[in-house]
């Protein structure tokens, strides 16, 4: 192998960078040279082409080959414009032979369709619009010698116009005001036969209300009878879905841009077929007849023009219903306001929505939509049906579920529609026989959620609504206590508020659910090694372990606000180990409102921190310390009394109950009335009314009445509220110490039932 000097390498390189160059260089100038020639011919082509007589034009223009035919055509056209011919095309236009100008506004319409696309063509035709619009007002003046060759010259006219006035607003805004040209029009919309006269009519018109740059819609309602011209022209056109689409564009757009056209508007649609037209459009296959047929019917019926006549439309709910359907946020929206609007204060039209099934199954989905407008429009139709009474809220609730999506879409809402999501709630609840499917679909969480809101309407609205639950329905009790609503509860009384209905409702309410006597069966056990092969704990909740069986304390926390397991956790505090903290840290951050269930796997209590049992012991009234090697089951809440089994000898169980009832009970009492009774004896408050009256609705329960008898202070602090009203002196000059003092006769008359 040879090894070749770094300066031959060198050399090497800057010959080949340089031959490269050169051939770059090369490639460069022969594609020029090439692009060069190619302009030359193409420019020599369009040069010979242009010494092309006009027969040998005339015969290419006739050939079966469509490119061939279509290059005659546009050489004609420009030599014709170029020759200086397109005077004497005009001033044939002008002729009084009719023939002669038949074949001069055939010819212009020929120019301006073939000629697109050719801008100095166009550009010159546009002297063409005055002509073309003088030629159709003739037309429509006066009589011609053949009525054939009248039609054909509009035909041709039109269609002219119309390719003039499609892209160019200028073009379109000097249409719109030339003289004559528009009553030519409303004179031809209203006599004219020929459909497709009347389709280039309508098609112009649409153009005029269309353009962007002038609003030309005032302009086009000066005209006389254009309205009622396009409402003719759409009964004229049906089955040309193009034809009434631009109808009823057309006449949208003229009601939206002018309120004066609304009385015009009205006289005419009393004597028309408008909203016939428009319902059967709604069964028409394309889909922009149908969006502005359900424009103009929305805008009629928004307006007030011909309400009872659409309602009486046949099979108008059922085509709607299909509408709803369509997965279409524009024709759901528009369908809503209309069904709401013609449903207001028409219970026959009430009821012809309540028997259509078609429409009622698309509720939910509507009540459930993203788009806002959707949701709110069908929200307003659903809470206006549901006020038709209780068959209505039957026949809705055989058919659908109208709370479950009503409650699921609750929190996106805005508080408008959250009111009127409310009382739909409160009408479908107050049904007896629904009230129950209502609470399995989740009103509980609905109200929960009301309940939240800084609104005090609402607030009160939803305590008394899950009263009237409670009190008919165990289940509504248990999903009450399962839901945070007793917390809510218990803060409305705990806190009060200025609204003193609330307080009242919300101490009502927790009385009802403390009553409910379900209960939750707990099975706890442990056993040391001489139970069986092996060591065992278990903490049975409803019939599942919860219990991690590991060594040491196992520990399983139920929240009482929702009644679920919020943790499972086992620690084998030894001396030293990393346990100890651990079980010290979470069992002080362990929640004041949950049940706290405990078995120990006895082999290690033996060398259990005493730093570990001493703080289970302290969190846990009547907890006594462990001894080694002990069997232990506890079922305990932070600050109450414990129930606990234990034994050094042999397995110890704990079987038990726990009624979510008594559990709603004992948070009352630790939150509320031990907190009004130690505040009512502590200071002497002229103003205790109020919380006498809440302890006098407690005072109404076993439970509290139980647990009144064991408050010290209470009665001599009543006794005294009725000494003090009975003064003669107090009673006849201070109004508040004699309803204080009647407030105290009513808890003492509710206490006195036991025979406290």
């Amino acid at each position: 192998q040879t090894i070749i000097p770094m300066t031959t390498v060198y050399w090497l390189d800057v010959i080949g960078g340089a031959a490269l160059g050169l051939a770059l260089a090369g490639g460069y100038t022969l594609a020029r040279l090439r692009i060069q020639e190619t302009s030359e011919r193409i420019r020599s082509g369009k040069d010979q082409t242009r010494n092309v007589s006009q027969e040998d034009l005339c015969v290419l223009a006739t050939s079966n080959n469509f490119k061939l035919r279509r290059s005659a055509i546009r050489l004609l056209l420009e030599k014709t414009v170029e020759e200086g011919h397109l005077e004497e095309i005009i001033s044939a236009c002008h002729s009084d032979d009719d023939e002669l100008k038949l074949k001069g506004v055939t010819v212009l319409n020929l120019l301006v369709t073939k000629g697109k696309g050719i801008d100095h063509l166009r550009l010159a035709l546009t002297d063409a619009l005055h002509v073309l619009c003088c030629c159709l007002c003739d037309s429509s003046s006066r009589s011609w010698s053949s009525e054939n060759l009248q039609v054909q010259m509009q035909k041709a006219a039109l269609s002219a116009l119309f390719d003039l006035t499609c892209d160019d607003e200028t073009t379109q805004t000097a249409l719109a005001r030339h003289t004559g040209l528009l009553s030519s029009v409303v004179h031809l919309l209203q006599a004219s036969l020929d459909r497709e006269v009347v389709h280039w009519l309508v098609a112009i018109v649409h153009k005029l209300t269309l353009t962007m740059s002038v609003n030309l819609c005032p302009l086009l309602l000066a005209a006389t009878d254009l309205l009622p011209s396009l409402v003719r022209a759409a009964d004229f056109t049906q089955g040309d879905v193009a034809s009434t689409r631009f109808c009823l564009h057309s006449i949208v757009t003229l009601l939206a841009s002018d309120e004066a056209s609304l009385g015009l508007l009205r006289n005419v649609t009393s004597t028309s077929n408008l909203l016939f037209v428009a319902a059967c459009s709604l069964n028409s296959q394309d889909s922009e007849l149908i969006y502005w047929a359900l424009l103009l019917l929305h805008e009629l019926v928004m307006k007030d023009i011909q309400r009872d006549s659409a309602r009486q439309i046949r099979c108008l709910i059922k085509t709607l219903g299909k509408l709803l359907s369509s997965y279409d946020a524009q024709y759901q929206k528009l369908v809503l306001r209309t069904l709401g609007v013609l449903a207001v204060k028409h219970d026959d039209f009430k009821n012809k929505i309540l028997d259509s099934e078609v429409l009622l199954n698309q509720l939910p989905m509507c009540l459930c939509s993203v788009d806002d407008d959707v949701s709110k429009w069908a929200l307003i139709l659903v809470h206006d049906l549901v006020m038709a009474g209780d068959d209505a809220v039957s026949q809705i609730y055989s058919i659908v579920d109208v709370v479950k999506p009503i409650v699921e879409r609750l929190k996106w809402l805005k508080m408008s529609s959250v009111i009127l999501a409310a009382e739909t709630l409160g009408f479908v609840c107050s049904h007896e026989v629904w009230r129950h499917a209502a609470v399995k679909s989740g009103v509980i969480d609905a109200l929960f959620y009301l309940m939240c809101l800084n609104d005090k309407d609402l607030q009160c609205w939803s305590v008394a609504l899950l009263l009237q639950l409670v009190t008919v329905s165990d289940k509504a009790k248990k999903k009450v206590i399962k839901s945070c609503c007793v917390q809510q509860l218990i803060d409305f009384v705990h806190q009060s508020t200025d609204d003193k209905q609330i307080e009242t409702l919300a101490a009502k309410t927790l009385v009802v659910v403390g009553l409910l006597d379900t209960a939750v069966r707990v099975a706890l056990c442990s056993a040391g090694s001489w139970h069986g092969d092996k060591d065992k704990t278990s903490i049975i909740i409803n019939g599942q372990d919860e219990s991690q069986n590991r060594q040491g304390f196992n520990v399983v926390v139920l929240h009482c606000d929702t009644w679920r397991v919020e943790h499972r956790e086992s620690f084998c505090p030894v001396e030293g180990g990393e346990d100890v903290h651990t079980m010290c840290h979470f069992l002080e951050t362990i929640d004041n409102e949950s049940l706290v269930f405990i078995a120990v796997m006895p082999d290690a209590a033996a060398s259990f921190s005493g730093k570990a049992l001493s703080l289970l012991s302290n969190s846990f009234h009547g907890m006594q310390p462990l001894s080694s090697g002990e069997t232990f089951v506890a079922v305990a809440t932070k600050g109450f009394q414990c129930q606990f089994q234990r034994s050094l000898e042999k397995p110890v169980s704990l079987e038990l109950e726990l009624s979510m009832g008594m559990v709603v009970n004992r948070r009352v009492q630790h939150h509320v009335l031990d907190s009004i009774i130690r505040h009512l004896i502590s200071y002497d408050n002229n103003c205790a009314t109020q919380e006498l009256e809440i302890l006098d609705i407690f005072g109404r329960s076993f439970v509290h009445r139980h647990y009144f008898s064991t408050c010290s202070g209470l009665l001599p602090f009543l006794v005294k509220c009725v000494r003090d009203m009975l003064c003669k002196e107090t009673f006849q000059s201070n109004n508040e110490v004699v309803t204080r003092g009647i407030a105290a006769c009513h808890l003492l008359c509710s206490l006195s039932y036991d025979g406290w």
